[in-house]
């Protein structure tokens, strides 16, 4: 299973949100799921942000490979879910990808009681803003790959005889 997160830039936010799901995903030895990331407006090639770079590093993950890609029809299409960081993520997506609308969602709809809150850009913050936008979305993140371990887990087995 395939999780695509969705930002403006891809080289904040989602890139985060990839690493540390990711992460998650290592440490649990979960190897059908994993994730990736793109921008709704993203430069190909650009970098994290150093902020980012070193939220992450200080959680022991390594996102400085990480090369911003731009949403586009093979990434909605290899995604099982797409979980934006804003509504706004969300109705641009659509707009661009209808045919994958139901498939989008919007990361604070995962483990938080406002569940319409957007994630807020820190683009050109501080370290401690990257921080802070982090751990918005730490919760979230770890709910989503709870909830997604608990349906795989339901799945009826074909192999069983």
């Amino acid at each position: 299973m395939k999780v695509l997160f969705v930002c403006t830039g891809n080289t904040c936010r989602s890139p985060m949100a990839e690493g540390y799901f990711n992460y998650l995903c290592r440490q649990t030895g979960t190897e059908w799921l994993s994730a990736d990331s793109a921008g709704i407006y993203a430069d190909r090639g650009s970098a994290p942000s150093p902020q980012a770079i070193e939220t992450m590093k200080r959680l022991g993950i390594d996102i400085s490979g990480h090369r911003s890609a731009a949403l586009d029809a093979s990434l909605v299409r290899n995604a099982d879910r797409i979980v934006a960081m804003t509504g706004p993520h969300k109705t641009n997506a659509a707009a661009l990808f209808p045919e994958a609308a139901g498939k989008i969602t919007i990361l604070s709809f995962y483990g938080r009681n406002d569940r319409h809150r957007d994630i807020a850009d820190p683009f050109g913050g501080t370290l401690n803003d990257y921080q802070t936008c982090f751990g918005e979305m730490k919760t979230p993140l770890e709910t989503l790959f709870r909830e997604l371990l608990a349906e795989h887990d339901n799945k009826p087995k074909n192999n069983i005889p």
